[in-house]
């Protein structure tokens, strides 16, 4: 264990702060089992008046490699050629209204008091933009639809004569498109997704020499988390507490060990039912994870296998 010196030096160490976290990376699934088992994929051109602008922000963000060493498909550009095909249909609108809205301003000053004043209306206009249609994935050996998805982003904005400014229509679409892809890519394909969990700090129940470790630990998570996370295991070892075991929890969460995460977290909700808001999500989160880590295990072997 890598707990530190003495219990005063400790609290010397430790810097008052609230909300502490610890970061949580991993691979979560892909909406569909099926499309991330296709290795190369083509995009079509999609109907519609903005099809192609759909489809080609559809393309680039499935070449990006994100954080990985490649893009996750091989794209290619004949349908014809790939395993699995993208298509669909987009279009924008954009649409105008005016109304009006009342203000207030001075008629009359006495010695610079205003003494009337009066109402008058000024000129506005709504504009609402919006980027809609549908998408899908279909693979092509059996021309099955593997996935589909509506397309259905909206913006809305306003502006009058004496305040305010429209933004940016085609902006405004671009981060639509962007928006679309985006979604795209973790519909098909396994992502790499980052959080940052507050730990717990609540002491109370803790002797005042585990109380004194645990607020130094709770301050190493700042600047050396592999310390603090071997500090709360070892109080947990000697005194159970349900801070203590969350926070061995998540530190297992943050190494990849998620059976041992899943079942911290869980003991944590059965420990206070009514006080484990926290714990019941992290449930949530390591499941998505492990099923994430299951989803490439699946993939890798698929793609080994088909390699010999």
């Amino acid at each position: 264990m890598r707990v530190r010196g003495v219990v005063a030096a400790m609290m010397m160490m430790a810097s008052p702060v609230a909300a502490e976290t610890i970061r949580v990376t991993g691979m979560l699934p892909a909406a569909t089992a099926d499309a991330p088992m296709l290795r190369t994929i083509a995009v079509a051109r999609f109907g519609g008046p903005d099809g192609d602008a759909v489809a080609g922000v559809i393309g680039a963000r499935l070449a990006q490699a994100d954080d990985e060493p490649r893009p996750f498909f091989d794209l290619v550009a004949r349908p014809g050629a790939a395993d699995g095909v993208i298509d669909g249909q987009a279009g924008v609108d954009v649409a105008e209204s005016g109304y009006f809205e009342t203000r207030k301003r001075c008629a009359e000053k006495v010695k610079k008091e205003c003494v009337r004043h009066e109402r008058y209306r000024v000129e506005c206009v709504r504009r609402s933009v919006s980027l809609h249609g549908d998408w899908r994935l279909v693979r092509r050996r059996d021309d099955r639809v593997l996935f589909a998805r509506p397309i259905a982003q909206e913006a809305s904005d306003e502006a009058c004569e004496d305040s305010g400014t429209l933004s940016d229509v085609g902006s405004t679409v671009d981060r639509m498109l962007a928006a679309v892809a985006a979604q795209v890519r973790v519909d098909v394909a396994p992502h790499r997704e980052s959080w940052t969990p507050r730990i717990r700090e609540g002491r109370n129940g803790m002797t005042g020499a585990d109380a004194a470790i645990f607020k130094a630990a709770v301050g190493w998570t700042k600047t050396d988390v592999p310390a603090a996370c071997d500090a709360f295991a070892a109080i947990e070892a000697r005194a159970p507490h349900p801070s203590t075991r969350y926070n061995v929890a998540l530190c297992a969460e943050s190494r990849g060990d998620y059976a041992r995460a899943q079942a911290g977290y869980a003991s944590v909700a059965a420990w206070l039912p009514g006080d484990a808001d926290d714990a019941r999500k992290a449930l949530g989160r390591v499941e998505r994870l492990m099923a994430g880590e299951r989803q490439m295990a699946d993939v890798q072997k698929a793609r080994n296998d088909a390699r010999l």
